[in-house]
């Protein structure tokens, strides 16, 4: 399913926290775009109070003209990675960092007290145990610092971009409940597999008749 469609077809402030790592803007096969990153930005002040937008260093400027009414860019923290293959096709130029912008309104609520706003943390290789093929794959311990720093166990995490699924992996394996959805059904296949193989239990949440118990909620 499109996240526009599954987004709106959501609740009014139904979910604590959004975690969303978009495809690139100019990635159009991948259903970027600077309409569709506009028409999937609009929609997140309405779910929640609270988004982390995980965004590429070369992307950046894109994000900086699209925050949506309703929000503030309250901050942007950095992961420092140790490693990339990214390169600035006009500069030459390899960054290693990408940006999770902090947007919302609100004081930070989450279950970590302290919060540095540069995080050091791997990036994930052909090989390594968590990868499994996925070319945006973040690791699982990056996901899991955001989760602690701006949820609380029981909260309802939103990924609308789930790709190799290591946002409800986590939301689970920290007692966060999760919904989201993925429009490439290859990649819905291996997340589920992925959720299934760590034995954790799939939420039955329902508003309305949008979600099937059981399954992923949202996921056609």
């Amino acid at each position: 399913m499109d996240c526009i469609e599954f987004m709106a077809g959501l609740p009014d402030k139904s979910v604590d926290l959004i975690i969303a790592d978009p495809p690139y803007p100019g990635r159009k096969d991948r259903g970027g775009g600077k309409g569709k990153l506009r028409e999937w930005l609009s929609q997140m002040p309405r779910l929640s109070n609270k988004a982390i937008i995980k965004w590429s260093a070369i992307a950046l400027p894109e994000a900086a003209q699209s925050i949506p009414d309703g929000y503030k860019w309250q901050h942007t923290m950095v992961w420092y990675k140790t490693w990339t293959n990214a390169r600035h096709w006009v500069l030459g130029i390899y960054p290693h960092w990408e940006a999770l912008l902090v947007l919302g309104t609100g004081a930070r609520r989450g279950e970590l007290k302290d919060v540095q706003d540069v995080i050091f943390d791997k990036t994930l290789r052909h090989g390594m145990r968590e990868d499994i093929g996925h070319d945006m794959q973040s690791p699982e311990s990056l996901i899991e610092f955001i989760i602690r720093a701006f949820s609380m166990p029981g909260d309802l995490i939103l990924d609308p971009f789930v790709g190799s699924g290591t946002v409800p992996v986590v939301a689970q394996k920290t007692g966060r409940n999760f919904v989201g959805c993925e429009r490439d059904r290859y990649w819905y296949s291996k997340a589920l597999a992925r959720i299934e193989s760590q034995q954790i239990k799939l939420p039955e949440i329902k508003y309305d008749e949008l979600y099937q118990p059981g399954r992923l909620p949202g996921w056609y």
